[in-house]
């Protein structure tokens, strides 16, 4: 037995592929493979939607026996590889399990659908470097302030971030994380629907992503022990959302004159501080 499990230990490690989720599929309409620059939306158990009609399939992911790559982002991917394959563009994940003293892999159940317009139904957006924001984006009504000038109220980004601590034995606690926009509660001035415009709205997100990958950062180096946890993660969330406040307001402050060498030079700065941080980049401190 000791050799046996010596044996598939270094087959996992040497193969890579065989220690990831396994998927487990109930196929119900097979479309044609998704082409690699169509994208695919995960809706998670939170996200309100509005049932389509076409379900492609419905999936689980599990635990090999030797699973090794099984976090929250592993699951994600995996759900993302899946829906691709059976050409499904939307993804809604209805439960995740977490870790527990049986298994060390974080596990999920979703239904894939194919949809005609997948963007109508993005309520809100994971932080990616690849999907910039649009106006279709803001899917709030605008309402117009009752006494300042327009030209103070010309966008609002709502958006945010979580942290969610995931509790292992004999372990460390590690902690994923994710940065949002949330389209509906987003809203544009029609008159101001302009490319400077949105370049302002994406800094706002753009920094909302930099101190989140702050907090993973300090949440890795902060020694996270079960006993510790509430009071270490309490102290951090509250010392970095203090300081993503100030930063905020110090780019409202510095550019709300619209003055473009100013604007140019925030870009600038928060995309060094964002490559900075590319080892944080990940969606968990698995």
């Amino acid at each position: 037995m000791i050799k046996h499990i010596t044996r598939t230990l270094i087959l996992c490690l040497a193969t890579l592929t065989a220690c990831k989720p396994v998927a487990r599929i109930h196929l119900n309409s097979q479309q044609v493979a998704l082409a690699p620059d169509e994208p695919v939306l995960l809706l998670l158990p939170q996200d309100t939607l509005t049932t389509p009609d076409l379900v492609v399939a419905k999936v689980k992911t599990g635990d090999s026996g030797v699973s090794v790559f099984c976090s929250y982002e592993d699951v994600l991917k995996k759900l993302e590889q899946v829906a691709r394959k059976y050409g499904s563009n939307l993804v809604k994940i209805t439960k995740i399990k977490e870790p527990n003293a049986w298994t060390s892999c974080v596990r999920a159940e979703a239904i894939l659908y194919r949809v005609p317009k997948v963007n109508a139904y993005e309520s809100r957006i994971e932080w990616s470097a690849g999907r910039k924001l649009t106006w279709d984006d803001f899917k709030a009504t605008y309402q117009a302030p009752p006494t300042l000038p327009n030209q103070y109220y010309t966008f609002f980004v709502y958006s945010g971030l979580d942290v969610t601590p995931h509790f292992r034995l004999f372990k460390r606690p590690t902690v994923s994380r994710s940065t949002y926009f949330v389209c509906h509660k987003s809203w544009v001035n029609p008159d101001y629907k302009n490319p400077n415009e949105l370049a302002r709205a994406q800094m706002f997100f753009d920094i909302n992503e930099l101190y989140s990958r702050i907090l993973l950062k300090e949440a890795i180096e902060s020694k996270l022990s079960i006993f510790n946890y509430p009071r270490k993660m309490g102290a951090l969330r509250e010392q970095i959302f203090n300081a993503y406040q100030n930063r905020l307001k110090a780019y409202h402050n510095e550019t709300m004159d619209r003055n473009s060498n100013r604007q140019k030079k925030w870009q600038e700065v928060i995309e060094q501080e964002l490559q900075a941080l590319h080892p944080y980049a990940g969606k968990s401190s698995w």
